[in-house]
C-alpha cells in the first residue's frame, strides 16, 4: 500500500513509468526512454504499474486539470480491524491524495450473510482496483475455516511478503540507523495447509512443501528490490543445518541467483543466529529473504 501511495503521490508531477519498474529514490522514475528527474511534467499522463505481468492505468491526468480519484478496495475486516483501518484512511487522505474507497466485507462477522468469509466480490474488487486496503481479520485457532489473509494470498498469488524496518529519527528506539527490509515467500512453505492424521488422535502430519519455481521468484523480488533500490546486500535466512532438503534447495537455488547480481552482497544466516543477530545487530544488515 506504500509502494502505491507513492505512486499516486506522482500524479502531480505526471510522470510515466516503464512496466514493473519500481522509483528509485533520489532520482526519479525509471521511465519509456530514460530517468525522470522529480518534478519534471513532460513525461506522460498516464502511470502504469503491474499485478503479475499485466499492465494497467493508475491515473490519467482529466482534460479540466482536476485531480482524479484513486479507486481501492478497503476491507475494514472484524475486530480491531474496523477501528484500524479507519486511523489508517485518515493518515492516507491526509497526504492530498483523492480515494474512491470500494468497502468491501470479510471476516468472521460476513459468515451468516455469505456463507464464506471470503466472499467472491471481495476478489474481484481487487483483481478490478489493483490496490487493498485490509484491516486484520479473525483466524479460528485450532478449528473453523482457514485463514482469510491465506486464502487472498492464494487466489491472487501474492507471493511476497515485504516488511520493511526503518529507523526514524525522533523516535525513541534501543538502536538508530536500522534500515532493512525482509522478503518473505506467502505461499508455500507450510503455509500450502497440506496435513493429515496419521493415527487418529494419536499422530498428524504437516508438510511443507518448497519448490524451485517459488523459491526463485522470491530470492529474484529481492535482489530485484536491493537493485532498484541501492541496496548492497541480500542475507538468506535458512534452517539447512537440519532441513538438508528442502532448505538447502533454498540455499542453493539463492547461491545461482545471486550470481546475476555481482554488485549485491550474498550471505545466509540460519534463523537460530539470524534472531539473535536481529535483536543484538540489526544495523548490519540490509535485505532479509526467507521462505
Amino acid at each position: 500500500l506504500v509502494e502505491s501511495a507513492r505512486l499516486m503521490e506522482m500524479e502531480r508531477h505526471y510522470l510515466g513509468i516503464a512496466e514493473g519498474e519500481c522509483p528509485r529514490p533520489g532520482s526519479g522514475f525509471q521511465r519509456r526512454g530514460g530517468i525522470a528527474p522529480w518534478g519534471d511534467r513532460s513525461g506522460h499522463d498516464e502511470v502504469v504499474g503491474s499485478l503479475k505481468g499485466a499492465s494497467y492505468p493508475i491515473h490519467t491526468r482529466p482534460e479540466d486539470g482536476k485531480s482524479m480519484a484513486y479507486r481501492v478496495t478497503l476491507i475494514p475486516g472484524d475486530g480491531t480491524g474496523p477501528e484500524l483501518t479507519t486511523a489508517a484512511r485518515r493518515v492516507l487522505e491526509a497526504t492530498g491524495v483523492n480515494f474512491d474507497w470500494d468497502v468491501q466485507e470479510a471476516g468472521t462477522d460476513v459468515m451468516a450473510k455469505y456463507g464464506t468469509p471470503l466472499p467472491a466480490s471481495v476478489l474481484d474488487s481487487i483483481r478490478a482496483n489493483k490496490v487493498c486496503l485490509k484491516g486484520p481479520i479473525t483466524t479460528p485457532v485450532g478449528t473453523g475455516f482457514r485463514s482469510v489473509n491465506v486464502a487472498i494470498r492464494k487466489s491472487l498469488d501474492l507471493y511476497a511478503n515485504v516488511r520493511p524496518a526503518k529507523w526514524m529519527k525522533g523516535v525513541p528506539s534501543h538502536y538508530e540507523g536500522v534500515d532493512l527490509v525482509v522478503f518473505r515467500e506467502n505461499t508455500e512453505g507450510l503455509y500450502s495447509g497440506i496435513e493429515h492424521e496419521v493415527i487418529h488422535d494419536v499422530a498428524v502430519e504437516a508438510i511443507r512443501i518448497i519448490t524451485r519455481r517459488a523459491t526463485e521468484r522470491i530470492i529474484r523480488y529481492a535482489f530485484d528490490y536491493a537493485r532498484t533500490y541501492g541496496r548492497h546486500k541480500v542475507t538468506v535466512v535458512h534452517k539447512a543445518n537440519i532441513l538438508k532438503i528442502t532448505d538447502g534447495l533454498v540455499l542453493k537455488i539463492a547461491k545461482e541467483v545471486a550470481a546475476g547480481y555481482p554488485e549485491i552482497e550474498m550471505n545466509d544466516r540460519i534463523i537460530d543466529n539470524m534472531c539473535m543477530q536481529l535483536v543484538r545487530r540489526p544495523w548490519e544488515y540490509d535485505g532479509i529473504v526467507t521462505t
